[in-house]
């Protein structure tokens, strides 16, 4: 494989490779790169990232427009692409994907659709799982409240048999 040049990489960026005007045939677009372009785009974007670029600068720098700044709807290098991107490439880590892309907050990894989560084959495990683990969180909280509880009880008495000391 030839070695790919820092100027051939910045050429290709210069060209914009997620620009959604290019045609689908177009020399410069994304897809049409070799695979070791496509890795050096793919790394460039994994490094201005995490050096603190927003989804909009890259979007700027790599193509697309941004609705946030007046286009009809999100182009190019939009955030789900990014991901499949750095993904592809395994460039993906916390610095350039949010960890909520990765998994749910109870850290469960993303896969799959969310239909399938909530009606695919198993989804009544999951399902019934989920109430267990409410059950089990409730049970829980009652148990601590029922023992904050005696807690209150056993302190209000002490200070009742103290008052009572101290009256006698």
């Amino acid at each position: 494989m030839p070695r790919i040049t820092k100027a051939e990489v910045a050429a290709a960026i210069a060209a914009r490779p997620f620009d959604p005007s290019h045609a689908a045939d177009a020399a410069e677009a994304y897809g049409n790169l070799s695979d070791g372009m496509r890795f050096a785009v793919a790394a460039a974007i994994a490094k201005d990232r995490a050096s603190g670029l927003s989804g909009h600068d890259l979007r700027v720098r790599y193509g697309g427009e941004s609705k946030s700044h007046g286009a009809p709807r999100d182009t190019g290098l939009t955030g789900p692409k990014r991901r499949e991107v750095l993904r592809e490439h395994e460039l993906a880590n916390a610095s350039t994907i949010a960890r909520s892309y990765d998994a749910y907050g109870d850290g469960t990894p993303r896969a799959g659709s969310a239909h399938a989560r909530n009606y695919g084959a198993n989804a009544a495990e999951r399902q019934a799982e989920a109430i267990r683990q409410a059950e089990a969180a409730e049970e829980k909280a009652a148990k601590a409240a029922e023992r904050k509880a005696k807690a209150a009880a056993r302190k209000a008495a002490k200070a009742e048999a103290e008052a009572a000391n101290a009256e006698a």
